[in-house]
């Protein structure tokens, strides 16, 4: 997703700097964070520099928290777990 197809698809980087620009005016300035890599994950984009800066100290201090619903069939024994 992340990356450019092998075709005319662009990255999802370029394709969300194309539609929204940035104020920096670099593609290479708007990824804040890719949470999630081995499940579908999700990408945090900033269009302002004082986002990236807001987003990445976020981050880096860890104050961001991550949830994960699951969509599943069948019967789950326990309401909540982890899964490693």
């Amino acid at each position: 997703l992340t990356i450019p197809g092998k075709e005319v698809n662009p990255s999802l980087n370029q394709a969300v700097f194309d539609r929204f620009g940035s104020e920096s005016g670099r593609m290479d300035k708007m990824v804040v964070h890719r949470l999630g890599m081995d499940t579908s994950g999700l990408v945090v984009f900033a269009r302002t520099n004082a986002a990236l800066r807001g987003m990445n100290s976020l981050f880096r201090t860890r104050k961001v928290t991550r949830k994960y619903e699951a969509l599943v069939c069948g019967h789950v024994a326990e309401d909540s777990g982890s899964i490693d």
